[in-house]
C-alpha cells in the first residue's frame, strides 16, 4: 500500500465532502436541531435542570438523540462511498487510475468518518456549551464522550460502506442502512432483549449507547421487572463490551466493504 496514495484518495474525498450540499445540509440540521433542544431544555426546565449535574445534563442530551443522528449522517456519507463506482459511470475513471482498490476504499472510507465526526461534534459542542452556561462547567469525561463518538463514527460509516458495496445504486445503500438502523434493528433488539432476555450484542446501536453511558458513574447492565406476570428484561452496554462491539463493526465491515469492492465486477 502506497501512503501518499491514501493521502491523495482521503484529500480528494475529504474536500468533495465538505464542498458538498449534503455536508452543509447535514451540518446546519445537526447544528439547528442541538440549539433548539438546548433552548427549549434550558428555557423550560431551568430550574430542575439547575438542580442536577453537568453528566446528567449531557446524558439527557446525547441519549434523545446521538444514536439517531449518527446513522442518519454515517448513512449519507458511508451508504454510497463505494457504489457510487460500481453503479455510475465514474467507474470507469477510477478503476483506470493505477492504484488498489482497498486504498481507494480507505481513503473514501477516511474521509467519510471524518466529515461524519465533524457533523456529530458540532452537536456534542453545542451540548457542552449547554452545560457550561448552566453550570460554569462541563463534563469531566467529556473528552471520553468525545473519543467514543469518534470509534463509533467510523464503525458506523464501516456498516454504511458495506451495504454501498453489496448493491450497485448508490441510493439502496443509504436507504438500507437506514432502514435497518430505524426499523428493523430496534424491533429486533427489543424482541431480544425484553422477551428473551438475551443482551443485544449483535447490534452496533446497543454498542453505541456508550457515548453517552460512560457520562454515569454508575449503572446496571440487567434489569428485570415483571409486567402481568411477564418478566420484561433490560439490558445496557458495559463500557468494555461496548468498545469491543464497535471495533468488530468497524474492523469486520471495513474487511468486507474492501474485498466486495475489489473483487466486484464493476458494469457501466
Amino acid at each position: 500500500m502506497s501512503f501518499s496514495q491514501y493521502l491523495t484518495s482521503l484529500k480528494y474525498q475529504l474536500l468533495f465532502y465538505i464542498r458538498s450540499r449534503r455536508f452543509i445540509g447535514l451540518l446546519g440540521i445537526a447544528i439547528a436541531i442541538s440549539l433548539i433542544f438546548t433552548v427549549l431544555d434550558i428555557h423550560f426546565d431551568y430550574s430542575l435542570l439547575k438542580s442536577g449535574t453537568d453528566s446528567s445534563f449531557l446524558y439527557g442530551y446525547l441519549s434523545s438523540f446521538i444514536i439517531f443522528l449518527t446513522s442518519i449522517v454515517a448513512a449519507f456519507f458511508g451508504g454510497d462511498l463505494i457504489s457510487i463506482d460500481t453503479g455510475t459511470q465514474s467507474a470507469y475513471y477510477s478503476m483506470v487510475q493505477p492504484v488498489p482498490r482497498s486504498i481507494i476504499v480507505l481513503g473514501r472510507y477516511t474521509a467519510a468518518v471524518i466529515s461524519t465526526f465533524i457533523i456529530l461534534l458540532s452537536y456534542v459542542l453545542i451540548g457542552l456549551g449547554g452545560s457550561y452556561y448552566l453550570y460554569g462547567s462541563i463534563p469531566s469525561k467529556s473528552y471520553l464522550v468525545i473519543l467514543i463518538l469518534l470509534l463509533f463514527s467510523a464503525a458506523f460509516v464501516a456498516f454504511a460502506t458495506f451495504f454501498s458495496a453489496l448493491f450497485k445504486t448508490p441510493l439502496t445503500g443509504m436507504i438500507i442502512t437506514i432502514l435497518l438502523v430505524i426499523i428493523v434493528f430496534p424491533i429486533i433488539q427489543d424482541v431480544v432483549s425484553d422477551f428473551v432476555g438475551y443482551a443485544p450484542y449483535m447490534f452496533i446501536t446497543f454498542g453505541g449507547e456508550i457515548v453517552y453511558l460512560v457520562l454515569l458513574s454508575k449503572y446496571s447492565t440487567k434489569s428485570v421487572s415483571t409486567i402481568h406476570g411477564i418478566k420484561m428484561y433490560s439490558f445496557l452496554p458495559s463500557f468494555y463490551e461496548g468498545i469491543i462491539i464497535l471495533a468488530l463493526y468497524l474492523v469486520i465491515f471495513t474487511a468486507l466493504a474492501i474485498i466486495l469492492y475489489k473483487y466486484k465486477e464493476v458494469k457501466g
